[in-house]
């Protein structure tokens, strides 16, 4: 038995130093490029907005995107349909503003073969003049600061790069175990993020060169996601993936568990269907499992054997890297509270105290919606249901306005 359990926290440690080593590469990167300068850099903008129902906070992100301090750009956004709720907050904000950065537009063609998002994105890229030299991408529920779209161009001032974004970090208002859960399995993904070369939609720059010549449109066309679809088309046609830390985006909204578990079976989905490190995210997610699940059964049998000191030693160990886990976490939102700081945005709200109950709960649901995404043929996404017989074979299987009903101010969509 003994054997075993040395065996078992050799496993354990080495889980830990490999996010250890994850989170040390990110903390470094974080300090190493957060002062980039787009120089005299200054390209003519297009940001894409695509919208469909009443994001809690798009009326927040529109006001925003409209007092960006850089100024060639133009936010073109895309509504869902006329009737659509998120109608009402753009106009709304187009009128509070008077401003000309911002064209509304309506989602004419719905095709059954990708997701609206998606037809969204390429409406907006066809209505797209000529002259456009980057094309970026937001959503609904982010918060641009003043200089975002400064910061984001400056990851493309290298020739050699193709495509620059942030990524999101959530913050929400009020800690339940759904979001605290999402956002300590979003804090491992940031990570694998950066190592990986995965690409986010929340905050992403392009090139249009680069957009032409990995032919997105005709891609986006077949297509359930579109960030990792762009990222891999992209780095395929030799261009290179910049990461800018200091463009993540704060996401505020709350959620359940119930949320928590669609959210991640979703980003997960995201990766099976389009991204090469696939196969890494499954065993990694299942083996750590494993090693979990064993050191749990462990512990049990050295009380069942009268080990009870060995037993007590062990859940010691387990307590131990648990708190490593959250203390990494807390690490993290320092750093990004002193960079928010700094810039004079809102500051990122510490996690209380169930941040250890959250990691261990993210241990057991992380592998679930690993398994879950397995066996993932349909994906019900803000109302519509799409089938996914293979990556580039989606069909949507219905459509109907989004209809708004009773819900948090808060939670998320």
């Amino acid at each position: 038995m003994l054997a075993c359990v040395y065996g078992l926290v050799l496993l354990l440690t080495g889980l830990l130093a490999l996010t250890s080593i994850w989170g040390i590469s990110f903390a470094w990167y974080f300090r190493a490029n957060r002062n980039l300068s787009r120089g005299n850099y200054a390209p003519k903008v297009c940001i894409i907005l695509p919208l469909r129902g009443p994001d809690p906070y798009l009326k927040r992100c529109l006001h925003a995107l409209a007092i960006q301090s850089y100024s060639n750009f133009l936010v073109y956004v895309v509504v869902d349909n006329e009737h659509d709720p998120a109608r009402t907050v753009v106009e709304d904000v187009l009128r509070e503003t008077n401003t000309e950065k911002v064209q509304l537009d309506f989602l004419r063609e719905k095709p059954a073969t990708c997701s609206l998002r998606s037809a969204a994105l390429i409406q907006a890229y066809n209505s797209l003049p000529e002259d456009w030299e980057v094309i970026v991408q937001t959503d609904a529920d982010a918060h641009p600061y003043p200089e975002w779209l400064n910061d984001l161009l400056a990851g493309l001032v290298n020739p050699e790069v193709g495509i620059a974004c942030g990524f999101r970090w959530f913050s929400p208002h009020r800690p339940t175990l759904g979001s605290l859960v999402r956002h300590v399995w979003n804090c491992g993904a940031i990570t694998q993020m950066l190592v990986m070369k995965i690409g986010w939609g929340g905050s992403m720059a392009i090139k249009r060169e680069a957009f032409d010549k990995a032919n997105l449109r005709d891609k986006w066309s077949s297509a359930l996601f579109d960030d990792n679809v762009t990222t891999k088309s992209i780095l395929s046609c030799g261009y290179l993936l910049k990461m800018v830390p200091r463009t993540a985006m704060i996401n505020e909204e709350d959620t359940d568990l119930r949320g928590c578990c669609v959210f991640i079976q979703r980003q997960i989905l995201n990766i099976q269907l389009y991204h090469q490190s696939y196969p890494f995210v499954l065993f990694y997610s299942l083996f750590s499992a494993v090693v979990h699940t064993a050191m749990l059964i462990m512990v049990v049998l050295c009380f069942l054997c009268n080990e009870a000191i060995l037993g007590t030693q062990l859940i010691g160990i387990f307590i131990v890297y648990i708190m490593i886990q959250s203390i990494s976490i807390w690490i993290g939102e320092l750093l990004l509270k002193y960079r928010h700081r700094v810039d004079g945005r809102p500051p990122v709200q510490l996690s209380p105290v169930t941040l250890p109950l959250a990691v261990c709960l993210t241990l057991i649901i992380y592998p679930y919606c690993v398994v879950m995404s397995l066996m993932t043929k349909s994906v019900t996404w803000r109302g519509i249901t799409y089938t996914i017989r293979s990556p580039f074979e989606v069909q949507r299987e219905n459509y109907e306005p989004f209809q708004a009903s009773p819900q948090e101010v808060n939670k998320s969509l």
